[in-house]
């Protein structure tokens, strides 16, 4: 039998070759179905423990508002988040409210203007672009919901680089298993309740005349400008390649340079040093239970913590600013977090290479290194400058070409903009 085998085998080496690859992909897949079930099942008994825990007659649940993207991932994250996520949540005892966003900005917009209620937590069910539209209607509002109410990421875009740095999983996303373990360790995070404050960055769009600011949105990762961002966002137009099409994107955008690709961002960067609280740079922030306790007429007398009085110490140095020229063919501001830094100094990490690249393999080699390492923001050969708070006036040319900033990997115009770090402004949840 054995030996018909291999004379079949050796007369037929197209069908061979073909039946193999089929039995190997069949293999490998349910392999990994396998390997999900039994993931699934140790995070839901861990859950489970959480949920049996006994409170008090009058204790409700804990609600949760979850703020998901249907559209993330190629309308895979609905699916994603009742797969995987859902059921860890629901075993643990929370009572979920879910909102679909419907459009850009409608995160901002709901989170803003249409959340009346307070949740014990929001849980943020998306790419970056979702936590950053969310974040920034959490801020923006002025009853201190942003400063007090607690945060959890579930990583169900397409891009998760804030998520995954933030649940210590960038280095372990391999194939579907690892996915599914990030989006259930988003979920267990939660579960657990251990928290961490996060640093922000507020972006402020500046009219180039008057540099005075007119509209403010939030960032909780990077801000990215010129040729790397440019070409993955023509990634879909090589949808034909499959998996491949972020390659195949640089592969033929660096061989073949198109002329809507900022291969030179010209632009002045005005900054200045970074600093740990100062009366020049120091914001007060309340919560809102902080607001309530202040508006009881018995607050005067109950002992509170005493924060820090940064309104009485000096810094002569963290007004002064350094301009510097830039004129390569990347440029780039992200946190702590995203750079994998120590997060007890809160700064801006600004990055930028010197001249263009060339257009060649080296390129394209450096590109795919990049990608496959998920290490987007890790521009080579680059310069680095740590900053409290960074002034980018960007010189475009006079043409019709657009050009755009990749904001948590959220597609922007490429403006004047003013750029400042919120040192730990926002609490999430954290493995």
């Amino acid at each position: 039998m054995v030996i018909k085998f291999i004379k079949w085998v050796g007369r037929n080496p197209k069908k061979s070759i073909f039946f193999g690859s089929v039995l190997a992909y069949g293999g490998d897949y349910l392999h990994q179905k396998y390997q999900i079930a039994k993931l699934m099942r140790s995070y839901c008994q861990e859950a489970r423990k959480y949920g049996e825990i006994s409170s008090p007659i009058n204790t409700n649940l804990k609600k949760c508002v979850v703020i998901l993207n249907p559209a993330a991932n190629k309308r895979n994250a609905e699916d994603d988040f009742n797969d995987y996520c859902a059921p860890i949540l629901n075993l643990a005892g929370y009572m979920i409210d879910i909102v679909k966003t419907q459009s850009d900005m409608h995160a901002v917009n709901y989170v803003y203007e249409e959340l009346k209620d307070n949740p014990d937590m929001i849980i943020l069910a998306g790419g970056d672009g979702t936590i950053s539209e969310s974040i920034t209607g959490l801020i923006r509002r002025e009853d201190g919901l942003g400063n007090s109410c607690t945060i959890g990421v579930l990583p169900l875009g397409q891009t998760n680089l804030f998520s995954l740095m933030l649940l210590n999983s960038t280095s372990h996303i391999k194939n579907r298993v690892d996915e599914v373990k990030a989006m259930a360790n988003g979920a267990l995070a939660i579960v657990r309740g251990n928290t961490k404050k996060q640093d922000i960055m507020k972006i402020e769009l500046i009219t180039e005349e008057q540099q005075q600011s007119n509209k403010t949105f939030y960032a909780v990762g990077s801000i990215h400008w010129g040729s790397f961002y440019d070409i993955l966002r023509k990634k879909d137009k090589y949808w034909l390649t499959g998996s491949l099409r972020n390659y195949t994107a640089f592969l033929f955008n660096g061989l073949f340079p198109r002329e809507n690709i900022t291969w030179n961002c010209d632009a002045k960067v005005t900054y200045t040093e970074p600093c740990n609280g100062c009366s020049n740079c120091y914001e007060k922030i309340e919560t809102r239970s902080q607001k309530l306790h202040n508006s009881r007429w018995w607050s005067k007398f109950n002992a509170r913590e005493v924060a820090p009085e940064y309104s009485k110490v000096l810094n002569p140095n963290c007004l002064q600013t350094t301009e510097i020229q830039i004129n390569g063919s990347e440029f780039a501001i992200s946190t702590n977090l995203l750079e994998g830094q120590p997060e007890d100094k809160s700064k801006l990490n600004i990055k930028f290479n010197d001249k263009p690249e060339n257009y060649s393999f080296d390129y394209i080699w450096k590109s795919w290194k990049r990608v496959a390492n998920r290490n987007y923001i890790d521009i080579p050969e680059s310069k680095h400058v740590s900053a409290r708070q960074a002034l980018l006036i960007p010189s475009l040319p006079s043409s019709d070409k657009e050009s755009f900033f990749a904001i948590d990997n959220n597609s922007f115009e490429v403006r004047p903009i003013k750029v400042t770090v919120l040192p730990k402004r926002a609490n999430f949840f954290v493995l």
